[in-house]
């Protein structure tokens, strides 16, 4: 891995955070955060510029959706906190998707946080995906018995270590792979660190992950048009989060 891309990152990092000490910020709570058992407070309103937005409905529930992914299909996601604490945390989240093309993908997650909203924390969820995609095929060769379905099952595990060092940073350092894949023989995994600072109502993150994901088809491709090519194990992707709470 270049040693420069991450350097790079911790600097920036740095030299954002000193900047920020010189003024007043909200603190980022855990519910901010995607994959903790806590969830956003009442009256909270989270939007980030992947166009996710979720809600505080109560002190212990929230929803959202991905306003993008309405141009695809309808989405809608829930969370509620079953035990929420000074300490710990645990909620049962589920994720619902039916694509105008056809079919649909739900999910469900339950997630336990061992730590505060604003204190040091250990996260850890498992969940199930299952997605069923209706391919129309029939449509391309004149014969609609050629019409198919496409059916997919994952098991998604979470696990990160949040180090907060102020009300207004957080540190989360993770680790995420799909159980399911892993069990089928094909271990794909993402990890990585990444600086989490909130301004008052702006919040960034910034940080470099590690993944094998890909790697596994392109040395088919490579293999198949013959062509010798040592891929690394894993390789760097830069990690840019921006979102604003309200």
């Amino acid at each position: 891995m270049n040693r420069s891309v991450p350097t790079c990152f911790a600097l920036l990092a740095l030299t954002l955070s000193g900047t920020a000490m010189a003024g007043d910020g909200t603190p980022v709570i855990s519910g901010e955060l995607s994959n903790t058992g806590h969830t956003l407070r009442e009256g909270v309103n989270q939007l980030s510029l992947g166009t996710q937005y979720y809600r505080g409905v109560t002190e212990d529930f929230q929803m959202g959706t991905r306003v993008l992914g309405w141009l695809g299909g309808a989405n809608l996601s829930g969370e509620y906190a079953i035990l929420q604490s000074d300490d710990s945390a645990f909620s049962a989240g589920a994720d619902l998707s039916y694509y105008w093309s056809g079919g649909y993908t739900v999910g469900v997650v339950p997630t336990y946080t061992l730590g505060g909203q604003k204190t040091n924390r250990v996260n850890a969820s498992l969940g199930v995906s299952y997605t069923k995609l209706d391919l129309d095929v029939g449509e391309v060769t004149g014969n609609e018995e050629d019409n198919t379905s496409f059916t997919s099952l994952s098991v998604p595990l979470h696990l990160s270590y949040d180090l907060v060092p102020s009300d207004q940073t957080t540190f989360r350092f993770r680790f995420e792979t799909d159980v399911k894949a892993d069990i089928d023989g094909a271990f794909v995994f993402k990890g990585g660190a990444a600086w989490n600072h909130g301004w008052n109502k702006y919040r960034l993150a910034l940080g470099v992950d590690v993944t094998n994901a890909g790697l596994a088809e392109l040395e088919q491709i490579f293999n198949f048009l013959g062509v010798g090519q040592d891929l690394p194990p894993v390789y760097p992707l830069p990690y840019v989060r921006m979102w604003w709470r309200f």
